[in-house]
């Protein structure tokens, strides 16, 4: 929607692309479901300003993605208000062209479809009525304009589909943003942001995934794997848990036991990862490593059950660093363990045959630091392995 509406403004085709990147991200700041539905409260719901300040912080801090922060910060800022902010006249436009397709979209899902899921006239007629009564208020008027010319055309109405949204996406012309080269540094700050947003789901899982990767990164050292490798392990531990995107909050703070078809969904994420991942990573050994994470030597693990020399080592090690991590966690049915407690757990799973012994002698070696480093506050950095 607002990339068909900068292009009806003749925006150039870079400026197209920025925006319809920032529809895509504009919410990342919304970390629980109660703050998702908050925004299905009403036209200009309470508490946005917290998801919008969260997905500033994630995006400033996020050199490659810093360009959007400006944006999402004042991506529910009435116009009114935000002709005066101190910020550039491009962020201002992106600013207020996300709020008005935001806005769209939530005043679309105020009326029935028909009886084939289509949005009706009688509602199409109504969300352009609405944004005119808001045009200069809450909305800016071109935009306004520009986009009720839009609605009154069919095929804006049926782009909204995500299928199609994703195959725009991926057909767009390249332009100098979008087709530069990142380095590693770049890729890192990516995964971090990516890990931010996981961990954030959950109270119990928070820095979860920068934990798991620095505990990676030094096991990969300890067992003297190269610096390339140990970069990759750590890119790999943080994004291991991309698919949680996809899991219930309800199962993740469970407090109890889970039943089957609650620990299906649980065991979902690690395939989810998987494709998650190649859409970012094409057919980089990553999204292997990071889909094994669950995998066990003896076979009883998921989502493939492989075992013994089909998990190769920098799966195994990312398979004991989570482990490792998450029983020094608190979770919803039980507090975080000692290093005794972590231990006992950790060499019967070794003894039982399901994680790697030469991995987790690492870990024995040094388990107080290993400890230690698993339950320090997060610093949001990756550690340079040079």
């Amino acid at each position: 929607m607002a990339y068909s509406c900068a292009k009806a403004m003749e925006w150039s085709e870079e400026e197209c692309q920025l925006v319809f990147s920032l529809g895509l991200i504009h919410d990342c700041g919304v970390a629980q479901k109660r703050d998702f539905y908050n925004l299905l409260e009403n036209m200009q719901p309470d508490n946005v300003r917290q998801h919008c300040m969260r997905g500033y912080e994630l995006l400033s801090h996020c050199p490659t993605l810093s360009l959007f922060a400006d944006a999402i910060l004042y991506h529910h800022t009435p116009w009114k208000d935000l002709k005066n902010v101190d910020i550039t006249d491009r962020n201002k436009r992106f600013a207020a062209l996300i709020f008005l397709s935001d806005r769209i979209d939530y005043l679309k899902e105020l009326y029935p479809k028909d009886q084939f899921g289509n949005v009706t006239q009688e509602a199409r007629n109504q969300v352009c009525l609405e944004i005119g009564r808001l045009s200069g208020t809450l909305f800016e008027r071109d935009l306004v304009r520009e986009m009720q010319n839009l609605l009154e055309k069919e095929f804006i109405w049926f782009s909204m589909d995500y299928q199609h949204v994703e195959a725009l996406g991926q057909t767009l012309p390249s332009t100098p943003f979008f087709e530069q080269k990142l380095g590693v540094d770049d890729v890192m700050s990516i995964a971090m942001l990516m890990a931010n947003i996981v961990d954030a789901k959950s109270q119990f899982t928070f820095y979860h995934s920068q934990k798991v990767a620095e505990i990676c990164q030094r096991l990969a050292k300890e067992l003297g794997l190269d610096p390339e490798m140990q970069k990759a392990l750590y890119l790999t531990g943080l994004v291991h848990d991309i698919g949680k995107l996809h899991t219930p909050e309800d199962i993740l703070h469970k407090p109890g036991k889970l039943n089957e078809s609650e620990y299906l969904c649980i065991q979902r994420h690690s395939t989810d990862s998987r494709y998650m991942l190649q859409m970012m990573f094409g057919n980089s050994i990553i999204c292997e490593w990071a889909s094994n994470h669950h995998e066990r030597l003896d076979g009883s693990g998921y989502p493939r059950g492989l075992q013994g020399l089909d998990i190769d080592l920098p799966s195994r090690i990312i398979a004991v660093a989570d482990v490792f991590q998450a029983l020094t966690q608190a979770r919803p049915y039980r507090g975080r363990m000692s290093l005794k407690e972590v231990m006992n757990i950790l060499s019967h799973e070794v003894s039982c045959g399901r994680l790697d012994n030469q991995v987790f002698e690492v870990i024995v070696r040094n388990d107080q630091a290993f400890y230690d480093l698993s339950i320090q506050e997060s610093v949001n950095e990756w550690v340079s392995v040079h």
